[in-house]
């Protein structure tokens, strides 16, 4: 199967690849530490300049105007509201300091609608706020970025193959912390990020329980053989 990077990812992926919370998400969505993205097919919009007129007041400047059809910017109390509210009416977009982004004729029941099912991160910002926040899971330049929707933190595609070849060569171990230290010594030795032990036993839980009733089944079978 033929993978690739996708140009953004939607709200649901960010919060199962970060693990986070959608409270957490509007925390830093409000704060400014992540710019949330809508999707629109045609919409006008205006771009222009913010100037200080002697009267006091902000005269905005128009400068271009543009047709998107993909990704714009929301605002940080806009793309809140649409988390908090499930979908708001929006008459500007995010812009530069001293620059606006306007939609055109938004007014009335023109007003642009924005649901919570078109709320994306774009593949630039994601990238960008992994690197600031690292413990969230920085993605690389190797298989992750490749595969579609938000890549893994850990390799466990990978994992499972050596599960499958210690099981086989050598046995099934005596507890399940051996198994987690199994798991986390070969990731080390790979060179692979190496999640904690409690998300390692959470992972590989269900495989133990087969497995110890398995043996609990094996184990009960010679007891009665004569």
């Amino acid at each position: 199967m033929t993978y690739f990077s996708k140009p953004f990812y939607h709200v649901d992926e960010v919060l199962t690849r970060w693990s986070l919370t959608e409270r957490d998400l509007m925390s830093f969505v409000l704060s400014g530490a992540l710019t949330v993205s809508a999707t629109v097919a045609g919409l006008r919009v205006t771009y222009g300049l913010c100037r200080p007129s002697a009267a006091g007041v902000v005269d905005r400047i128009a400068t271009s105007h543009s047709y998107i059809i993909g990704l714009v910017p929301l605002t940080q109390s806009d793309a809140w509201r649409v988390l908090r509210h499930g979908e708001v009416a929006i008459t500007t977009l995010a812009a530069p300091a001293e620059q606006f982004a306007m939609i055109e004729n938004a007014t009335g029941d023109n007003q642009h609608l924005v649901q919570k099912s078109d709320l994306v991160v774009s593949h630039e910002e994601f990238l960008r706020f992994e690197k600031v926040h690292p413990a969230l899971g920085a993605l690389d330049g190797g298989s992750d970025l490749s595969r579609r929707g938000a890549p893994s933190k850990y390799d466990w595609d990978d994992i499972w193959v050596e599960l499958c070849a210690m099981l086989f060569l050598e046995g099934i171990p005596e507890t399940q912390a051996e198994l987690v230290q199994h798991v986390a010594a070969w990731l080390e030795a790979q060179g692979k990020r190496v999640p904690d032990d409690s998300t390692i036993k959470k992972k590989i839980k269900p495989l133990w329980q087969r497995l110890r009733a398995e043996g609990s089944l094996q184990a009960a079978k010679q007891q009665s053989t004569p």
